[in-house]
């Protein structure tokens, strides 16, 4: 017998011992008392006996030996059982004290991940930033190759933001061609795996599809799987991506484009990724007001003219 074994068949024979005996002993001397009281002779013997050869003596010397069995039984279960309890509370304080330990050191983590995921948005950002200033200062019809700058600075900050924890991100930054037959949205800016994306043209169902969406300026949720559940419009085109997920570019005068981000594991993307995707769109909204509203003021224009307004498809 191993000396598990051994403890164990200890421990269950002491809480059969400890139920038992109490019980029984408790019962045996109520039993003993009751005989003694009734143990009265008749006649009583000659010679007389002492009083410790009477059968009463005996009847009740082992029911009170049986009653503090049961009682010293009892007691010691108690006592164990208080000891084990009090062990057990011991070992719980000190678990809780490791749990609460291995939280706060958690917290701390995280708390320094997001200040590092912080300061790395920020690092990216600048110069995207910086150079929507520049582009500013130029007249409209300068500010095309700006632009251009711009959105693959954008889409590189985003592709080096996500490739921290996503294997082989790629980050594109479509715009829309209202002036091209039919209307298209091409990719002016990508950075990571593959080659040049494919624009959507209008008159397909993949490109009706992205356009509408771009028009609709509503977020876009993460297609986690797109080997169990796609988009409408999808043509599998894009076989070397197994997640995505798009952010319109628009403003309130205009749609200009679309943010997408897509990666080859499913499930890979996660909402700070979202986060990031619509933070993107959301600073090259900016970026495209300014390359391509005439609403914009220039380096020239004291005002901005209302009266030159850019129109995009579908405004």
């Amino acid at each position: 017998m191993t000396e598990k074994k051994t403890k164990r068949f200890w421990a269950d024979s002491w809480l059969v011992v400890s139920v038992a005996v109490p019980v029984l002993g408790a019962a045996l001397a109520t039993h003993l008392y009751r005989l003694a009281a009734e143990a009265t002779p008749e006649k009583p013997p000659q010679p007389p006996l002492d009083w410790w050869q009477t059968a009463q003596f005996w009847l009740n010397f082992w029911a009170t030996l049986s009653l503090l069995l049961a009682l010293g039984v009892g007691i010691t279960a108690k006592v164990m059982e208080s000891r084990k309890k009090s062990k057990l509370e011991q070992t719980i304080d000190v678990q809780t004290e490791k749990l609460a330990g291995a939280d706060r050191a958690k917290d701390a983590a995280v708390a320094l991940a997001k200040l590092d995921q912080l300061v790395m948005v920020h690092d990216e950002l600048i110069p995207v930033a910086s150079s929507i200033a520049d582009m500013a200062r130029f007249p409209l019809e300068d500010r095309g190759p700006y632009l251009k700058n711009v959105t693959q600075a954008a889409a590189s900050s985003l592709e080096r933001l996500v490739s921290e924890h996503v294997q082989r991100p790629r980050a594109v930054i479509y715009s829309i061609d209202a002036d091209a037959d039919p209307v298209s949205m091409n990719p002016i800016g990508f950075k990571g795996r593959g080659k040049r994306p494919r624009p959507f043209k209008a008159g397909t169902p993949r490109g009706d599809a992205a356009i509408q969406f771009a028009f609709e300026a509503q977020p876009g949720d993460i297609w986690e799987d797109l080997t169990s559940k796609k988009p409408a419009g999808f043509d599998g085109s894009a076989a070397d991506y197994k997640t995505f997920v798009s952010m319109p570019i628009s403003t309130e005068t205009g749609t200009y484009g679309m943010v997408s981000l897509d990666a080859p594991e499913p499930n890979s993307l996660a909402d700070g990724d979202w986060a990031l995707t619509k933070l993107i769109a959301e600073v090259m909204s900016i970026a495209f007001e300014v390359g391509q509203d005439q609403n914009t003021a220039g380096p020239d224009d004291d005002e901005p003219n209302g009266e030159n307004v850019a129109f995009v498809w579908g405004q």
